[in-house]
Formats: C-alpha cells, structure tokens, sequence
C-alpha cells in the first residue's frame, strides 16, 4: 500500500524512541541495570554538539557519506514564516481566504473544488530567488557536496532553497515535494515554468493553465490526502 502524509506540513517529526538494553537482548531476562540505561540513546561521536564538534569531527575522521535532516529552521533563518508559530505563522494569517480550516488550503479536496485560495498564497510565497534566498546554512550544505561528503539532504521545506544554493537535485530528497517541478491532477506534466508564470499572473491563468492540460496544475508539493514521492521512501 502507498504511504499518505499523515503529518501537517511545518508540524516537527515526534521522535521514536530507541529500545534500551533490555529490549534489545543485551540484559539476560531477570538482570538488574540502571533504569537511566534504558533512556540513553547512543553515544554521540562528537566532542561537544556544536560547530566546533563538527570541525573537529570532520578534520579527525575525514566523513565521505554525510546526510543532512533539515527542516523549518533553515526557511524561518530565510524570513520565510513557519506554519504554526502564533501571530507570525502561515496558519494564523489566512483569514481572507476564509477557509474552513487553515490546513485546508493545503488539502487535495479542498484544492480540487476552491482552488484559488492556494493559488494566491502560491504567488506569494513562490520561490523566485528575489524575495527569499539561501542562507549559509544552505551553503554550507553545497560546500559538503563540492568537497564529495555530501550523500542526501533530506529536508522537510517546500521552497527549493536547496536548489537555489546550487545543490544538485540527486543529492536533494523533498519529503514534502517543492516548487520544483508541476503536474496536473490527471498526472499529465506541466514544465514549472508555465505554472510560475500562470501564479504570478493570476487565479484566471492557472485556469486557463487547467484548460491547456485538462485539469487542475498544481506544484509538487504533497497536500493532505496525497501520496509522499516515491524517492522518500526508497531514498
């Protein structure tokens, strides 16, 4: 069975906790251990949690096959708002597109029957490269992949900042999806190019973007209700 998003976008990852000692059949049934073993998690390999500990790292062990997590935190650093901080977060500024629910305007089914309302937050938030550029943290990233360290980035974000730092699409696994790319709701391809230019013109061109390729178009980006890529779940 295909995996469907289950978690609303900007919504952190909850952790899972790792089994300890006992759970892993390390401890003989019956043996006494410390209940604290049973929270630790494995050892850290650096000397401290911070640049330094990096550096340290990097110059000591020389890593080749290095994957970066990345999440909110890198596109908030960019100016763009997260999703649910009170006040300043996506959700909390949709009033005048009067939806049901703020999550809706990521929702499938709400974007097949109204789907103007993404179209205009689209058109502002469209990742042009004028309004919201890379950050070093994104560099620094690149920087991995030029001296051959870099295996995944693997980021949570919509807004291709990764790709306008110049990291290469290979190296780049979208888990929510990006503006990098577009379809039709009828899986038909759209060259993002024309869907970029029908969002910043208007409502009225993204329709008649639809008419052109026989349903809604829409950028790849997982809404509630569709399928995660392919490539998250096979790396």
């Amino acid at each position: 069975s295909s995996w469907r998003c289950r978690k609303r976008p900007g919504e952190p990852l909850k952790p899972v906790p790792l089994p300890g000692p006992r759970a892993m059949g390390q401890v003989p049934a019956g043996a006494l251990i410390d209940p604290s073993e049973e929270r630790k998690g494995p050892k850290s390999a650096l000397a401290s949690p911070d640049m330094d500990g990096l550096a340290r790292y990097m110059r000591e062990k020389n890593p080749r096959n290095i994957i970066c997590m990345v999440g909110a935190g890198m596109s908030t650093s960019a100016g763009i708002p997260d999703f649910r901080s009170p006040g300043t977060g996506l959700y909390a500024n949709l009033q005048r597109y009067n939806l049901p629910s703020p999550e809706d305007i990521f929702d499938i089914e709400y974007f097949r029957e109204k789907p103007d309302a993404f179209y205009e937050l689209a058109r502002d938030l469209w990742p042009t490269g004028k309004k919201y550029t890379p950050t070093l943290s994104h560099y620094f990233v690149k920087l991995l992949e030029q001296q051959g360290r870099l295996l995944r980035c693997y980021t949570q974000n919509v807004d291709t900042l990764e790709l306008l730092a110049g990291i290469s699409p290979d190296k780049v696994v979208a888990a929510h999806g990006n503006f990098a790319t577009a379809h039709a709701l009828n899986g038909k391809e759209v060259p993002i190019g024309e869907l970029e230019e029908a969002v910043l013109q208007g409502p009225e061109a993204c329709h008649a973007l639809a008419g052109k390729y026989g349903a809604l178009v829409k950028p790849d980006i997982v809404f509630f209700g569709e399928s995660l890529p392919k490539r998250v779940i096979y790396g």
